[in-house]
Parts: C-alpha cells; structure tokens; sequence
C-alpha cells in the first residue's frame, strides 16, 4: 500500500541532489527544484548537498546540520505552507532501509507486512491504528500494566491497545511522516514520541502543549531524501502487486454480474496470491470478424452472437472487463482512497478506472518491448489487423500510439508509476465534494512535486521542464481517448449493435 509519506516541499527544507554531471556546475550541487528558478517557480537556494534518487545506496552531504534545531520564527505573511507546515528529521539522520525489498512481516505484531510504513516494516493494520492514535491523540492504558507487549501477536493487538502502540513507538514509527499532520507542534502525542527519543531541547520539551507560538525545525537531508525514495520504492512495490494480480488465476468473469458497488466493498485484493495463470491457449478460430468500432456504427454492422461454448480449453481473460476490475483493486491500496465516502469513491472509480487502464497497459507493452498492446497473457487486441484499416481510427490510438508516446518520452518505470498516481488524484473530476476535491488536490501535489523532483534529477535541466510538460499533456491526451471510447459505448448500445448486454461494471464505468 501506499503509505502516507511525505516530503515538504518549503522554503524550510534542505534541498536534495542527484551528483549528475549534467545537474551541476561548479562545485555545488543544486536540487532539481531549485534549477527551475528561472521558470518563475518558487524556490530558495539551498545550504546542503546529497545525492538524490541515485541507483547507488550512497549518500553525501556537506554543512548539514548533524542535529535538530528549532528556532521560533515570525510567521510571514506568505502561504500557509510557509506559516504553519513543518517537519522534521532526526538528528543523525534515519536508520537505513533497504530498497526495493518488500519486508516480509511487521516489527509491531509479526502479521504479514505490506511495506515499510512511517519508517517502519510494518502491515496495513498496525499502520491505520498508528496513524489514527498520532492524529487523534489518544491516550491508552494497559490492564495488566504492560505486560501484553512482551508477546505481542496478531490477536494480542486487537485486546490492548496501549501495549499496540508502545509498539508501534518501539519499532521507530515516525509521526511526522504522517502527511494529514499538518502541525504537529501541537499534538501533544508527537511531543510526547520525540521527548521519549531525545529530540527535543529544554526549551521546546517543557513548553506548554497549549501554546500557539510558530517554530520550526531545519530538515536534516537524508531523512528528505529517504522520504522520497521511499514513495517510489511504494509505488514500485504496489506496481508489481498491480502486475502479480493481472497474470494471476484470478479471472472476474462477464457473467459474474459485478457492479461497482461489488468492486468496492472489502479490502483490496492485490495481496491476496491467486497463484500464476498458465500460458493462454489460442482457440481454433476468432468467434467474430475484427471490425473496427467507426466502421460498425457508421454500417449498422451488429456484433455476432459468441458461439455458446468455445471449447473444452480455459477461456482466455476478457481483458477490457478483467482490466476494470484489477484497476479498482489497484485504487484501492491508497490511504486517501479510504479517507472518500461512498459517493466520492464511485465519482473517482467512474472517472479514473478506464485511463488507469491505458497507460497500465501501454506501459507494460513498451516494457515488453512491444509495438502494440500486449496483455500478460500474450494475447494481443486482434492479432495486428488494426493497421490494415485506415478507419481503424480509435484502435490505432489505443493500441499503438499510447506506446509510442511512452517510447518517444523515454520514460522510466519510476516515472510511470509517479504520473500513474498523479493520474489516480485528479480534484477536477465531475461530482467529486469540496471535501474530496481538497483531499485529492492535496494528494496530486505530492505526487507532481515527487514526479517533477525525479524528472528534473533523471533529464537534468535542459531536458526535464518539457519532459515533465509532455508527460502531463500525455495525461491529457489519454484523457480525451476515454471520453472517444465511452462515446463509442453509448452508440453501440443506442443502436443495438452489441450482440449482448454488457456487465453492468462495464456500462457504470463507460457511462452507458
């Protein structure tokens, strides 16, 4: 799951930088960000050094601060993110986590883990009751006067959750990883966690939890950088649930009757190993005649019924159905999904699914060094006919030059999974609240600023500003194709060209 990380991106912070040749002149090393200055982008110089999203495990920095300093400040008449965010890191910096290696159980309660969470290996479960004792400050006591701790398990932290979350404080959680947080000087719970680890001075540890005087803590930049890896390292680890789900057994079938609200409901399945699916098994013979969609509606070409039984082989996945289903399960992982009530989760599930679906798909095509679309199965959409078709319009948008757009952009699997998640927290959706709209807003930025970062660290200043344009107009033009395609499904159903009704997961989805 996509943990709730966070990287601050203020005047405040100590900037962070890849050591590439072609990022820095002289013998100073600017951050990414900072080389956009001279686009009108808001920004101050930086007093620090390190290398930032490097392959290697290394790390250097210089005239960085080796402990946490809190000076009280003014607060300036500039935006609340100057008067009121702040954040920390600890003084020698976070304890090294290894990347891209999915931890296999939980430092709180030995469950499953799903990821490292707050600094933490840690599951799902103890993540939440973390997240929500910090932000609620909530204060428990243990019954049998600490004891629970000592063996703590699965069904032991259900029973007592004070022992739960001196677990949780044990391990080394970090509250001010929290990104709902937004002024932690004020809760006493965090006060509380960073006196226990003797990271506050006398000064600010005995000042009253009731006071409202703004301070604020220079940023220590190896746990800045951490933070950032690790929301890669996240959305890496949740890409390749996403690609584990789509080759596994697990096959929704179109008779099955799913409905959105039958997506919805339960956790999200991508932990759940279905074990692989075998290699597909062509049958004998397409049961239809590939046609493309403007040709049919523009003849009134009805699709033919499907024969009643293929043959006694498996069926292969019906990929513009399973595809919606493994993108629900998908959205499902992220901590601000859960934070929308009902209605907004179907808003957000109408409208992102099926773009979710193209660059997932398109992705994986160039990934496998393909031309057209290729699902993990090896099927691919009508064996290659599309370009024997100049009316083949909307099919050769979908299935070829959603790759070559991703070809010619050079885009990395970093990058892919950053603008996917930008992707997933639009606030400009149709019928989204207020509420919600500023919770994706807030998201979004995460994301864009996290994309824009590892774009200007990987490209360099020359190239990344328009790299970065032309991956947010991708999003854009992928944008417009859902719309060509949810016009196609309305008119196949307005004429009664389809040889069957469609599920109704696909007609909520498509708008029909």
């Amino acid at each position: 799951c996509a943990s709730a990380w966070t990287t601050t991106q203020s005047s405040h912070c100590v900037a962070i930088t890849r050591s590439a040749p072609q990022l820095c002149t002289g013998k100073a090393h600017l951050h990414p960000i900072l080389l956009l200055q001279k686009l009108h982008l808001h920004t101050e110089k930086t007093q620090s050094s390190s290398t930032f999203f490097d392959d290697s495990s290394s790390s250097a920095s210089t005239s960085s601060p080796q402990s946490t300093a809190l000076v009280p400040v003014v607060p300036k008449q500039e935006d609340a993110d100057h008067c009121e965010h702040w954040k920390t890191l600890f003084p020698p910096g976070p304890k090294d986590i290894p990347k891209n290696v999915c931890p296999e159980k939980c430092d709180v309660c030995g469950d499953t883990s799903t990821g490292y969470h707050y600094e933490v290996a840690s599951c799902n479960g103890c993540k939440t009751f973390f997240r929500r004792a910090v932000l609620g400050q909530r204060k428990f006591i243990c019954k049998k006067g600490g004891e629970c701790k000592k063996s703590m398990s699965k069904e032991v932290r259900v029973k007592c959750r004070s022992c739960r979350f001196e677990r949780c404080v044990e391990a080394g959680m970090n509250p001010l990883a929290i990104l709902s947080e937004t002024n932690p000087g004020n809760n006493s719970i965090v006060r509380e966690i960073l006196s226990k680890r003797k990271m506050l001075p006398d000064s600010i540890e005995n000042r009253p939890s009731t006071s409202r005087e703004p301070f604020k803590l220079f940023v220590h930049p190896q746990l800045m950088e951490n933070t950032m890896d690790r929301l890669i390292d996240e959305l890496l680890h949740l890409e390749i649930a996403h690609e584990r789900i789509r080759k596994s057994n697990y096959a929704p079938s179109l008779h099955d009757g799913l409905t959105m609200e039958n997506c919805l409901k339960g956790h999200s399945k991508l932990g759940i190993d279905y074990g692989e699916a075998p290699p597909r098994v062509d049958h004998e013979k397409p049961h239809f005649e590939y046609i493309p969609f403007e040709v049919r509606i523009r003849d009134r070409i009805p699709f033919p019924q499907p024969p009643g039984k293929f043959c006694d082989r498996p069926k292969p996945k019906m990929w513009p159905f399973v595809d919606l289903v493994y993108t629900i399960e998908y959205l499902k992982t992220f901590d601000f999904f859960h934070k929308l009530d009902e209605f907004d989760k179907r808003a957000l599930t109408k409208h992102i699914t099926l773009v979710t679906v193209y660059i997932t798909n398109s992705f994986y095509s160039y990934e496998h060094k393909s031309d057209c679309t290729v699902h993990p199965d090896g099927c691919s959409p009508h064996a290659g006919k599309i370009l024997d078709w100049k009316e083949a319009e909307y099919e050769r948008a979908l299935h070829y030059e959603t790759i070559q757009r991703i070809k010619k952009l050079q885009m990395d699997k970093k990058e892919y999974v950053l603008l996917k998640a930008v992707m997933a927290c639009n606030p400009a959706l149709e019928d989204l609240s207020t509420g919600a709209r500023e919770i994706m807003q807030e998201q979004r930025d995460r994301y864009a600023k996290s994309l824009m970062s590892y774009v200007m660290a990987r490209r360099g200043f020359l190239e990344g500003p328009s790299a970065y344009s032309e991956m947010m107009s991708h999003v854009d033009w992928l944008t417009r194709l859902v719309r060509k395609h949810r016009d196609i499904h309305v008119l196949l159903c307005a004429l009664g060209l389809a040889n069957r009704k469609f599920p109704p997961l696909m007609d909520e989805i498509f708008g029909a």
